[in-house]
């Protein structure tokens, strides 16, 4: 169980690590597992935004109970219907029978689908709303199509908090807390390039249209919580906006073509030259390269000569080496939306609804 952490004097973290499953949707490697985010508003009215995984509720019930005890949830916000986020509802409401649910039109179509006895206690919001629960005050910003039709953000105004769903995660578990400047953050970062890759990737012309409408608002923020990864603050958050709108954009990275034996070329980005002396390798200049990262279908092969002597020193350390990347995907017939029956057609629907607007 992860320590008892606060993200502000009364938002706290009460998510869950997954360190078992191999494979994230039956697809994507996790060699450093991944998180599954929620956090509790303790106010007048206590407010979960989101929930984990149903393989996991007993140790999120926990968490929420060290936190207020035996009072009740009055509030449960739902930014994401996806399994992992969605799987506890069910036990969520059997323990708070009193319970309502926040979400928007597209939520509850969703959510008959995976809880159909849940149909009453169901507030309907949308951007014009906001919920008070005390001193705190939420409002709501549709973010469909990052990256499924019904997700929305969840602005704190009085903590200037924005939970964001699935926008800015990240793969990996938190190790030791949730924060950006308490974590190993570049290893991270590496993680949010593959989790944007592989379950945002498509998405980017709606990520764009929500990164434009967050940016309008002019909203303070001071902390960004994601449904996976680190709490983003002023430490790191920058650098996330940056990968998400460069990958949404999809411009390229910077970097070089190196010559490999037999006539094969690899790509190497800018901070994968960088040798032990700080100093980056040069045009023509004849270095040692590791193989990070080899797609054969896709004729890929991703370079670095860095990661030799970061793998050297971790060995010295007796830390574990980072991941190199060489990871086949597994041919499944299975979606994004889990096993609920009928739900794959209801999302093609809604998504052929949002690219007609």
């Amino acid at each position: 169980m992860i320590p008892q952490i606060s993200i502000t004097d009364s938002i706290y973290y009460v998510g869950v690590n997954d360190r078992t499953k191999d494979l994230f949707e039956s697809l994507w490697p996790l060699p450093h597992g991944v998180s599954y985010n929620s956090y509790l508003i303790v106010d007048e009215k206590v407010t979960l935004i989101d929930t984990v995984d149903i393989c996991y509720s007993e140790i999120f019930f926990r968490q929420i109970e060290r936190i207020i005890g035996d009072k009740d949830i009055d509030y449960l916000v739902i930014n994401h219907m996806e399994p992992d986020h969605s799987g506890s509802i069910g036990m969520l409401k059997r323990r708070y029978p009193n319970l309502q649910i926040i979400g928007n039109k597209k939520t509850f179509n969703m959510l008959k689908a995976y809880y159909p006895d849940i149909t009453e206690d169901l507030i309907t919001v949308t951007e014009k709303d906001e919920i008070e629960t005390g001193k705190h005050k939420l409002s709501f910003i549709m973010a469909p199509m990052v990256h499924w039709p019904e997700v929305m953000f969840t602005y704190d105004s009085t903590d200037s908090v924005l939970f964001s769903a699935d926008a800015f995660g990240t793969f990996g578990s938190l190790d030791g807390h949730v924060i950006d400047s308490k974590l190993d953050i570049e290893h991270f970062y590496e993680e949010m390039y593959r989790y944007y890759s592989c379950i945002v990737g498509k998405y980017g012309p709606f990520v764009q249209k929500v990164l434009t409408k967050v940016k309008e608002k002019e909203l303070p923020i001071k902390a960004v919580c994601s449904t996976h990864g680190p709490v983003w603050t002023d430490f790191g958050f920058e650098r996330a906006m940056g990968i998400y709108d460069q990958l949404s954009r999809y411009e390229t990275e910077k970097g070089a073509v190196v010559a490999l034996e037999y006539g094969v070329e690899g790509f190497v980005t800018p901070k994968h030259l960088v040798k032990e002396d700080g100093t980056s390798g040069k045009q023509d200049e004849k270095m040692m390269f590791k193989v990070i990262e080899f797609s054969k279908g896709g004729k890929k092969i991703i370079l670095s000569h860095s990661r030799i002597f970061e793998d050297a020193r971790d060995d010295a350390a007796g830390k574990p080496r980072k991941s190199s990347g060489k990871l086949q995907m597994p041919q499944v017939e299975k979606t994004t939306l889990g096993d609920v029956t009928g739900l794959e057609e209801l999302k093609a629907k809604m998504e052929n609804e949002e690219k007609k607007k």
